[in-house]
């Protein structure tokens, strides 16, 4: 069996660029692998001083310095499109969240004690950038509705087991 060399393509900053760098050459054919990962995971050394590295076969190494090259100019090169929830004012869909105000724990505590469901677990804040207007917006759904209400059963079930137990002394 012969040996495979491995030539070091690029030293990523962070385990994720490494990692998306990889899936994306192993889809063009080419066989990357990671190293490092675990040295910056275990030793808390940051990345940006080891660096992570991705590594090709050195027969392979050109062909991957010019799809990652492609592909980084294709990313610098084409920005994407906001696309967020139409604007109230101009139905711009050129829109993004600015701020997200969330409850705060003691309140979600007190809520599900008092058997009232947390109504507005969180706001959004949204801005447009066609005029320019912020607006809040609930992100309740029904899964986190139907969530509260679940919550809020076991809660009561507790308590009245708890109560229950303590009447049988």
């Amino acid at each position: 069996m012969s040996e495979v060399k491995l030539k070091v393509l690029h030293k990523f900053t962070t385990l994720h660029e490494a990692n998306i760098a990889k899936s994306f050459l192993n889809s063009k054919g080419i066989d990357a692998q990671v190293f490092d990962e675990h040295t910056v995971n275990i030793y808390a050394t940051p990345a940006i001083f080891s660096g992570v590295r991705v590594m090709v076969p050195s027969h392979q190494l050109e062909d991957a310095k010019k799809e990652l090259s492609a592909q980084q100019d294709f990313a610098s090169n084409n920005h994407l499109e906001l696309v967020g929830t139409p604007c109230p004012s101009c139905n711009s869909t050129q829109t993004e969240i600015t701020n997200i105000n969330r409850k705060s724990i003691p309140w979600l505590i007190i809520s599900y004690l008092l058997i009232f469901p947390a109504l507005k677990a969180s706001s959004v804040t949204w801005t447009c950038h066609n005029c320019n207007q912020s607006w809040k917006s609930k992100t309740d759904t029904p899964v986190s509705n139907a969530m509260s209400v679940v919550i809020t059963v076991l809660t009561l079930a507790l308590v009245f087991y708890f109560i229950f137990m303590n009447l049988q002394k």
